[in-house]
């Protein structure tokens, strides 16, 4: 099985290299607790790796269904979302429920342990790595871990300032914001991002593409 590769011997080696971290490590579920508060998520290797990426969605109806809507348009594997989901909306925990399986979710400022109780699948999490190709992807809200304190990776994902972006910082590494789904800011639109083998696509809720960065 996939999950028993040399990936998972990469996997532990890069896990190691990064400060303060002391895991506990459960292969079977594919998950890892780190001090009993971060659980870092492990999606399997998947060779046509096709991703979308959302953030910041706050509990606005309107606009988690056409994001809902644009996933199932776009044929993901998975949707990765980068916290503030709900703000309490049970409207809203029942439309994400509704394609639970399909999702993966680190934790927001404005996720509360309330949101956790109306949702039927985990976003305590702080991060949560993922693999395409050789690199390695680190996702987070923004708030603890970001740009201003980069973790050891290839690519970090993060939400947060509500604005999409396609920087590189210091040292190398991508970083990458898909914006908000409801609230955008510094003249930007509503969207999402798209992440495949060896590129990243920002889209608007309607698919429309309006941005592209290889790496």
């Amino acid at each position: 099985h996939e999950i028993f590769s040399k990936r998972i011997y990469v996997f532990a080696i890069m896990l190691f290299m990064m400060d303060n971290y002391t895991l506990l490590c459960d292969l079977t579920r594919k998950n890892f607790l780190c001090n009993y508060t971060i659980c870092i998520q492990m999606l399997r290797r998947i060779y046509d790796m096709n991703i979308m990426i959302a953030s910041d969605i706050h509990g606005n109806e309107k606009y988690c269904g056409e994001l809902i809507e644009a996933f199932r348009r776009e044929r993901a594997q998975r949707m990765l979302l980068l916290g503030d989901l709900i703000d309490g909306n049970r409207e809203v925990a029942k439309m994400l429920n509704g394609v639970k399986d399909s999702l993966l979710c680190v934790r927001g400022n404005c996720d509360h342990e309330e949101d956790q109780r109306m949702l039927d699948f985990p976003i305590m999490a702080y991060c949560c790595l993922l693999f395409t190709g050789e690199k390695v992807i680190f996702a987070t809200h923004g708030h603890k871990y970001g740009r201003n304190n980069p973790p050891k990776a290839d690519i970090l994902l993060q939400g947060h300032t509500h604005i999409p972006s396609w920087d590189k910082l210091d040292g190398g590494m991508l970083c990458f914001n898909p914006g908000s789904v409801s609230i955008p800011r510094g003249g930007s639109k509503r969207g999402y991002m798209v992440m495949k083998e060896k590129i990243a696509l920002w889209k608007y809720l309607n698919g429309e593409i309006y941005h592209e960065h290889r790496f």
